[in-house]
């Protein structure tokens, strides 16, 4: 905590604090989940079916999972500009903090 506390003067470097990110919940809209990051993981994807697979109490989500990281793999796709191509697979996040930018664009 006092790497990141300005005004704190221990004589090290205060590095500042890092962005957080909530991971899409399941059944995001009851509670006030608002995506405004997506990240490309079609590279993992077969990786976390993998992993999600394991879970056998929850199979109900495996398909749910993948709807919607195919879903925000199609959003991901129509925001890049000029892209012809891009994620097939994407999952969704959401920042805690504002982010510091120099302009917007």
């Amino acid at each position: 905590m006092v790497a990141q506390a300005h005004g704190h003067d221990d004589g090290n470097q205060v590095i500042g604090a890092p962005q957080v990110y909530s991971f899409e919940p399941h059944q995001s809209e009851l509670c006030g989940f608002v995506p405004d990051t997506l990240i490309d993981i079609s590279d993992v994807w077969d990786t976390k079916l993998a992993a999600m697979r394991c879970l056998e109490g929850q199979q109900k989500l495996w398909s749910y999972y993948e709807n919607v990281a195919l879903q925000r793999g199609a959003v991901s796709r129509r925001r890049q500009k000029g892209a012809a191509s891009g994620p097939v697979y994407a999952e969704a996040y959401q920042k805690i903090f504002p982010s510091v930018v120099p302009l917007l664009g």
